[in-house]
């Protein structure tokens, strides 16, 4: 593997303390020690929430099975101090069976291993998430973040070609790229990233919230595609294209390209990189993720330190071709 940056991100000027959802410590806190309250289906309450289908919109599954996979829950959580909204994702039997025809790991697992990811590196992309039990059903419990500053990305009626510029130049893009190899996530389409209503070039880093997060760690390699249902010319066939369609493909030629890292994301991932220990900790302490799962992330980092480029399963036969 090549050298690694030899600037801290402390000594780039970045901090990796500061969180766009709060005192991380406190809502954790609350999630997974408060009382709490389940008040329904969310898209009861909201109208942009994607149900977790059974077609995985990036991935290729084998055998698909007929309607919803996955539920998502409103749920009240509170202590002395604090109400938080959020959102909660059981296990069910239709996701269940879906997984187990594709040889895939449980979702819920995965979102709060995503989470270790994104802070461990200090993305901040991932909301605060954990894993209770509620109503004698196990799943993850996500901080709900308030869609007054944020919409899921497939919301395009409120989007401006000006904003979108902003979005796809921001630094969350780079990020959630870099997020979504690391973890191997087969399911970033426009409905599983929130976008910031405010963006604006002062905002750059505080574009993107990375939602929906299940269907990474899994051992398999997925293939990913672009997801052109929405046509735009000025960017490529995609409204608000995924982070790492827009960095590892060029839909126009429908070829791989190759993005450079820019030197401060790159230090920033070699810093967590060195860290490592801490992350595999956390990872591994998640029931239902393994050892062999945490280890081809440490693979794909070390990838992404030795090419210098953004990687998915677009561009990864044409840039690795020389590895064995």
């Amino acid at each position: 593997m090549s050298e690694l940056p030899s600037q801290s991100p402390e000594e780039l000027g970045l901090s990796l303390d500061e969180s766009r959802f709060g005192d991380e410590r406190v809502i954790l806190n609350t999630l997974e020690h408060g009382v709490a309250r389940s008040v329904g289906d969310i898209d009861q309450f909201f109208n942009d929430i994607a149900p977790h289908r059974n077609v995985v919109e990036l991935a290729y599954a084998k055998i698909e099975v007929i309607g919803s996979r996955g539920e998502n829950k409103l749920v009240v959580v509170s202590d002395d101090e604090t109400e938080i909204l959020a959102v909660f994702k059981p296990d069910s039997l239709r996701s269940k069976e879906f997984r187990d025809m594709n040889e895939l790991g449980d979702d819920y697992p995965r979102e709060r291993a995503a989470y270790f990811v994104s802070k461990h590196f200090g993305f901040d992309l991932v909301p605060p998430t954990t894993i209770r039990t509620i109503d004698n059903r196990t799943g993850s419990l996500q901080e709900f973040i308030s869609r007054d500053e944020y919409r899921a990305g497939s919301d395009i009626a409120r989007t401006t070609n000006e904003q979108m510029d902003m979005i796809m130049d921001s630094d969350d893009v780079k990020k959630l790229c870099i997020l979504d190899w690391i973890i191997g996530n087969a399911d970033r389409h426009s409905a599983n990233y929130l976008v910031n209503l405010n963006t604006d070039p002062a905002a750059k880093g505080r574009a993107l919230i990375a939602i929906d997060n299940g269907m990474g760690f899994n051992s398999k390699f997925y293939r990913t595609k672009s997801n052109l249902s929405v046509k735009n010319e000025k960017h490529g066939g995609q409204r608000v294209p995924g982070p790492y369609v827009h960095l590892t493909f060029e839909v126009e030629s429908n070829k791989p390209i190759t993005t450079t890292i820019p030197e401060e994301l790159l230090a920033q991932i070699a810093d967590g990189y060195q860290r490592m220990s801490d992350l595999d900790q956390d990872i591994t302490g998640v029931d239902g993720i393994s050892l062999d799962e945490a280890g081809e992330m440490r693979y794909r980092i070390e990838l992404l330190l030795d090419k210098k480029v953004f990687l998915s399963g677009n561009n990864f036969s044409f840039i690795t071709k020389d590895i064995a």
